[in-house]
């Protein structure tokens, strides 16, 4: 609700903008103009029926916006010439839902006193109209551009290592700028501030620097790119622990342009850490805060489940990762595996080394998955003959994926296994293989397979220039004694 406290003099006129939110305290209201104009006829009443007819004479005045107290003047001229009949009328604002109604007033004004009956002029008037300001509804919605490009995506899987995209989206608030009366547009009236806080997770991302591109799109899907420093900025904050909040604002000449948009998108780019065994998915959200043109406190709404809390673009709500809510993901997939021996103990064996194949024919033709720099995905086995693959790309729908186990070293003192095991990516805790491995003919040898091998390779060498040289030495002496 709006309150409008006037001070009318026959030098100057006041006026005071209070607004008052349906829970918050009254306070005043920035940015709202009024015009004055004089009466000719000497109409004193405001019903529109008669304000419809009102005469006035001269040019309106138009008073400066109402600064942060909701004080505003305007002079109406000296001594008694100035003594008459005013109409004021409020100047419409983007922020406002309905100005409220034109009123007249009369300088002076002639007042009575409640316990004297004795009459006097009073030169200070004051008029409280109401009305009620527009609600802000930013609605942020944050996606991610997919592989496919689409940049309304929710979920996606990629390789560790890899860039992805995030876009965070708000609606253009509509009085975020109006245009001045002047022609250099010096009293042109814009928001208090629009800001854009992302809390990156630094244990799952990072943040790309000068990655950030701000467009303002109509509804009809025409673009208009804003220029950093120009059109807004980027700042960073650690004030939340593990977190790097990303902050956008829009500065003046960001918010003319974004004028008469549908929504603001800002995008940022981030890199995906390497995946640990407990990181399943990677959550991401946004908050916003604005605060409208008229003042108070900044309206925060944020994609993070649940109410919004500590409304400071520094602090925003964190995600959880088990409550995503509408928020774009990363999603992962594990496959565990458990190396034995094949006697009746199944006694766990370390040192086994395994890949994964995207398909059956890749395993035989030993194409293995790699990371995002081209290595080939290898893990082995602990003491305990466990190992795990993690941060595997999954199908984002099911968040399932296919793979082909194949152990390409075998502890030493034991055969490779040649199996081909099928395995399902997906994250769970749940063994997906048992693989199992006979003793081969150097049994107990504390070594790794592959060292195994070579030493076979070696004593065999041995033997076969061993018998050369016992054949070479026979046959000179079957020739001395020939």
């Amino acid at each position: 609700m709006i309150q409008l406290l006037c001070w009318l003099t026959s030098c100057f006129f006041w006026v005071f903008f209070l607004y008052q939110f349906p829970s918050l305290p009254t306070e005043p209201a920035k940015h709202i103009k009024l015009t004055i104009k004089s009466s000719l006829n000497g109409q004193s009443q405001q019903p529109s029926s008669v304000l419809t007819t009102y005469t006035t004479v001269g040019d309106p005045l138009t008073t400066d916006a109402t600064d942060g107290d909701g004080l505003t003047s305007a002079t109406l001229g000296t001594g008694t010439s100035a003594d008459g009949y005013y109409l004021v009328t409020e100047v419409a604002s983007a922020a406002v839902e309905s100005p409220s109604d034109p009123f007249v007033v009369h300088v002076p004004l002639t007042v009575t006193d409640a316990s004297t009956s004795s009459q006097s002029l009073a030169y200070d008037v004051n008029v409280y109209p109401k009305n009620d300001t527009k609600d802000i509804n930013l609605l942020p919605n944050k996606t991610l551009t997919g592989t496919n490009g689409s940049s309304d995506t929710k979920v996606e899987s990629v390789k560790p290592g890899s860039e992805v995209s995030w876009n965070l989206q708000v609606n253009t608030p509509a009085d975020i700028y109006t245009a001045g009366s002047k022609d250099d547009d010096s009293d042109a009236v814009y928001a208090t501030n629009l800001t854009i806080s992302d809390p990156i997770d630094s244990s799952t991302l990072t943040f790309v620097d000068g990655s950030v591109v701000v467009n303002a799109l109509a509804s009809d899907g025409t673009k208009t790119a804003l220029t950093v420093d120009d059109d807004y900025t980027v700042t960073h904050s650690t004030a939340v622990s593990g977190y790097d909040v990303v902050m956008i604002s829009l500065t003046q000449a960001g918010m003319k342009k974004a004028a008469g948009s549908s929504t603001i998108v800002a995008q940022l780019t981030t890199t995906i850490n390497p995946v640990t065994t407990d990181t399943s998915s990677i959550v991401n959200t946004f908050d916003s805060y604005y605060t409208p043109s008229t003042g108070g406190d900044p309206k925060h709404e944020t994609t993070t489940p649940g109410d919004p809390i500590d409304p400071d673009p520094d602090d925003p709500n964190t995600p959880d990762p088990d409550d995503p809510g509408d928020n774009p993901q990363i999603v992962y997939g594990n496959v565990d595996v458990l190396k034995t021996d094949d006697s009746s103990a199944a006694t766990p064996l370390a040192n086994a080394t395994f890949k994964l194949a995207a398909t059956e024919q890749d395993a035989k033709d030993g194409n293995w998955i790699t990371d995002n720099d081209g290595n080939a995905i290898s893990v082995t086995t602990g003491e305990d003959g466990k190992a795990e693959f993690n941060g595997l790309v999954v199908d984002p729908t099911t968040k399932t994926q296919k793979y082909y186990l194949v152990e390409t070293d075998a502890p030493a003192g034991y055969n490779v296994d040649g199996t081909i095991h099928e395995v399902t990516a997906q994250a769970d805790t749940t063994l997906d293989a048992t693989v199992k491995d006979s003793d081969n003919l150097l049994p107990n040898l504390p070594m790794t397979g592959s060292d195994a091998r070579l030493l076979i390779l070696v004593t065999a060498s041995v033997l076969i220039v061993g018998s050369g040289s016992m054949i070479y030495i026979k046959r000179r002496k079957d020739e001395k004694n020939a």
